[in-house]
């Protein structure tokens, strides 16, 4: 027989037990339900995007080659055309309205240029300044009558043009003048007339004859040299080279125009019309 005592001691003992048991469990419940909210937050956090930086600036980087020949049409247009067509590449051509007007050639390599779907064409001027580039320039309001004197004889498709002597830009909003003393006049009311200016970012240089000055490897390593670096290009990356018409007479295969841009196209270069060229950078 159970004692009265020890009955209390027994029912004592299974109420300690019960209380053991009970803050166990909810421990443990606690600690799981921590466990989910962190959880939970982990997955929320990892899921929320990253916040976007408004107007955040891209760097273009494709590298690209505008191709530029000045001066014709003249008695490399032909070999050039060919070239490119071959290539498959296009490029752009300054034109001079007194040259397309010199005989019954020059006129048909303006034809062949203005409809060939690769050679873009540009206004050079209807004179090229006739070689006096000075005095041409000290007189800014006859330049502009010269640009658009070409402009209506050869019916260029917009206004983009080049000064004949000077390294001028006028791209949208941005500027640069050659180093001569004088020029800048001239570029100024060009734009207000509706032009746009491209000057160059290294020049193919040419003897009195037409013979390129430069050799091929030489003219691809200045290029790489000046296209790796941002600040020797007027927009970084894009790089505009100046040649000219009467430079390339030689036969598709013979080249050397044909050589550097084999070169080039195996450094995956692209290449574009100044058409193309960014405006606003």
């Amino acid at each position: 027989m159970i004692s009265a005592t020890n009955n209390v001691s027994v029912k004592l003992f299974l109420l300690q037990l019960s209380i053991f048991f009970l803050a166990f469990s909810c421990g443990e419940t606690a600690d799981a339900t921590v466990e989910s909210n962190a959880k939970d937050s982990s997955r929320m956090s990892a899921a929320a995007p990253e916040p976007v930086t408004k107007n955040a600036s891209i760097t273009d980087t494709a590298n690209t080659v505008y191709l530029t020949f000045d001066d014709g049409p003249l008695n490399g247009t032909q070999a050039i055309i060919e070239v490119l067509d071959k290539e498959q590449l296009p490029a752009t051509m300054f034109m001079v309205g007194h040259n397309m007007e010199l005989n019954t050639i020059t006129r048909t390599n303006f034809d062949l240029a203005s409809k060939d779907k690769l050679l873009e064409i540009g206004n050079h001027s209807y004179s090229h300044a006739n070689n006096h580039y000075k005095e041409y320039y000290d007189n800014p309001k006859a330049v502009v009558q010269d640009f658009d004197k070409n402009q209506q004889l050869l019916k260029f498709s917009d206004k983009d043009g080049r000064m004949p002597g000077r390294n001028t830009w006028r791209v949208a909003g941005r500027k640069k003048d050659d180093a001569a003393s004088n020029g800048s006049e001239a570029a100024d009311l060009l734009q207000k007339a509706g032009y746009s200016l491209f000057g160059w970012d290294l020049e193919w240089q040419h003897q009195s004859n037409g013979t390129p000055i430069q050799t091929v490897q030489q003219m691809f390593l200045e290029i790489e040299r000046t296209i790796a670096d941002p600040n020797k290009c007027f927009t970084p990356y894009h790089f505009v080279l100046l040649s000219h018409d009467e430079m390339f007479r030689k036969t598709w295969e013979e080249s050397e125009l044909k050589q550097l841009v084999e070169l080039l196209k195996s450094k995956g270069y692209k290449f574009d019309h100044i058409d193309n060229y960014p405006r606003n950078k």
